[in-house]
């Protein structure tokens, strides 16, 4: 899966925000704010990493069980798909 290439990512007063752009910008309605979590996981898949590398690094990161990691990551990224932000390669 990746980012959808419509879509940037901008920190706004300290805000995540996903902006549609191009084309995206006529499909989609205004944008979209992210919890900082989100934000991370929005930049991990801009840099390509899949879901096991964000699980190891959030779970190091946060010191967290990586099976909850992995929960709370796959619910982010099944939002993320419902809304279009990132699609499957």
């Amino acid at each position: 899966m990746k980012v959808n290439e419509n879509v940037i990512h901008r920190c706004v007063a300290d805000e995540d925000m996903l902006v549609p752009v191009g084309e995206a910008a006529g499909e989609m309605n205004g944008l979209y704010v992210l919890t900082p979590t989100g934000g991370e996981i929005w930049d991990m898949l801009a840099e390509g990493k899949d879901v096991e590398d964000i699980v190891s690094i959030m779970s190091e990161d946060y010191g967290e069980d990586p099976a909850v990691i992995r929960a709370d990551v796959a619910a982010i990224i099944e939002k993320l798909k419902a809304l279009g932000l990132i699609i499957e390669d």
